[in-house]
């Protein structure tokens, strides 16, 4: 097998080695900025100021996240060598998904462009590069699960072989739960883009049911083996309990939240994307128009067991980004939704291939004009999510910017306020304060929002004082101290109600045991964009 492989690899890169570079032109256009800039961002601060911090990732499962960011040296912020190390794994990653599906549909000549940069310029990979402390990390993992999805399709008739190929997988795919359980979802996706692409070859094969229940089996073995793992020996369950609908919330809540799931991905609404995976359950359900259409008229180019296992893979692969909602039973955070571009990607071009296949014999009708609007479709998302990812780039840009120029203010009025000097006192911050972007940035999920108003709610109105504090040492070095009592913050509340919006005169008060900087006046902080 292993000979086989390198030689379809051999060639594939001979004849898409095109596809090779355009995918990392277009990745380096929709994120080079975003992952070289070395802004500082939520998180982030925490690793700048606390090198070699697992950061809490043991404490809720991601023991492997913090292992592979070991073995990969990034235990302190390095911005180059995690964004390199970023772009090579996602790279090799996209390029290996679209060479799967080349091998597994017997090397045949399809649009794998469609594939391609429809994934790679996906606006979701944009709210895990946010996160840059770990992007490397799971940008890696991603590779492991695309590798045991290869080996868990195209399964043969040797037991042995099998049996050596499922416990790789295993392997593979247990490091892939433990870097970010919800790459379950995205593993889940993209064997079924393995398998429905080994449909498509023309050679004749049985035994797809028996590979649809191998699969089934070895996935709910590992899973069930990972959570017994984790809940047994590593992790209090309080983490993934709080994320849980099913049973903290009525039932009929977490069927709406599965239904207002579905609604957003159709209609592409919200700040999460613009993803083709509305688009492309449009087409395909042209498609089936057409081959109904058809049939009546002409018999149809598949075969009618492979017709079958095709619409089965089909409905799973549509299904997928739900089934991380529907397992919750709650609305889930965009940076989870690893399965869209992966179903949105290929849904773009299986549907051309099997239009083209279906009106192969019309020339310049209704196919020709179908396979027309499909390409243009394709084309105008790609260049709406390039567009997308750039906008989000912009508005971390502008928001970075100003929250470093506040906290220049910032230490200008600590130290004229003391004599100075930087108080040496705790500093309670009350209230918030946004950027000010201009309407064309995107403020959505964790873009677009100010270290000066994260953490802050009317219940807790000095709730921002961690992450300013974490910010100002990460940008500046210096350490204001946050370790003020609640005693204190109750009181530093009913000082600031006296007291002037930061940056104004009489928005810093030095009393006896700490200092007081009120942000703005206690009231509901904007809402966030969310789905």
């Amino acid at each position: 097998m292993k000979s086989v492989v390198m030689r379809d690899l051999h060639d594939y890169v001979r004849k898409y080695w095109g596809l090779l570079a355009a995918s990392m032109a277009a990745m380096l256009i929709c994120f080079g900025c975003l992952v070289f800039c070395g802004n500082i961002r939520i998180d982030t601060e925490e690793l700048i100021n606390h090198p070699g911090s697992s950061l809490g990732w043991l404490a809720i499962g991601r023991w492997e996240l913090a292992w592979l960011k070991r073995l990969l040296g990034l235990g302190t912020h390095q911005v180059i060598k995690s964004g390199v190390l970023f772009f090579l794994f996602f790279w090799l990653g996209a390029n290996f998904l679209t060479f799967g599906i080349y091998e597994r549909s017997g090397k045949k000549k399809s649009r794998y462009w469609i594939f391609l940069l429809l994934y790679a310029t996906s606006n979701i990979w944009c709210y895990q590069i946010y996160f840059s402390l770990q992007q490397a990390e799971v940008a890696l993992a991603m590779l492991l699960l695309i590798a045991a999805a290869f080996l868990m399709t195209g399964i043969g008739t040797g037991t042995v072989m099998n049996l050596l190929r499922a416990f790789a997988a295993g392997v593979l795919l247990f490091i892939g739960l433990g870097a970010y359980q919800a790459l379950a979802v995205y593993y889940v996706a993209v064997c079924l883009v393995f398998f429905l692409a080994e449909l498509t070859a023309e050679q004749k094969k049985d035994g797809y049911l028996r590979q649809i229940l191998w699969m089934i089996a070895h996935f709910g073995v590992v899973y069930l083996c990972y959570h017994w793992y984790m809940s047994t020996f590593l992790v209090s369950s309080d983490y993934m309990d709080s994320q849980m609908g099913w049973g903290r919330l009525p039932v009929l809540a977490c069927i709406k939240n599965v239904l207002r799931t579905l609604k957003n991905l159709l209609l592409g609404h919200g700040p999460r994307n613009f993803s083709f995976y509305g688009c492309g359950v449009i087409l395909l359900l042209v498609l089936a128009g057409s081959a109904f259409a058809c049939r009546k008229k002409r018999n149809l180019p598949w075969e009618k067991k492979k017709i079958v296992y095709a619409l089965l893979g089909l409905a799973g692969l549509v299904l997928t980004p739900l089934l991380l909602t529907a397992y919750m039973g709650e609305m889930i955070v965009t940076r989870s939704q690893f399965a869209l571009p992966v179903a949105g990607a290929f849904l773009g071009m299986y549907v051309t291939e099997r239009l083209a296949e279906l009106w192969d014999a019309r020339d310049h009708g209704t196919g020709y004009w179908l396979l027309f609007v499909c390409r243009v479709c394709i084309c105008v998302a790609i260049a709406v999510q390039v567009s997308y990812d750039l906008r989000l780039t912009v508005t971390d840009e502008m928001r970075c910017r100003e929250d470093e120029q506040k906290t220049q203010q910032l230490l200008e009025c600590l130290a004229g306020a003391d004599g100075g000097e930087l108080p040496r006192l705790p500093v309670v911050f009350v209230g918030y304060q946004e950027a000010d972007l201009p309407e064309w940035c995107r403020r959505t999920e964790m873009y677009g929002w100010s270290f000066y108003g994260w953490d802050y709610s009317m219940e807790n109105p000095t709730g921002t004082t961690h992450r300013i504090c974490g910010f100002v040492q990460a940008y500046t070095g210096n350490v204001l101290r946050e370790d003020a009592t609640e005693e204190q913050k109750k009181r530093a509340v009913e000082l600031a109600g006296q007291m002037n919006d930061f940056p104004e005169e009489g928005s810093v008060l030095v009393t006896e045991d700490c200092v007081v900087v009120r942000l703005s006046e206690i009231k509901e902080q904007m809402r966030t964009d969310w789905w």
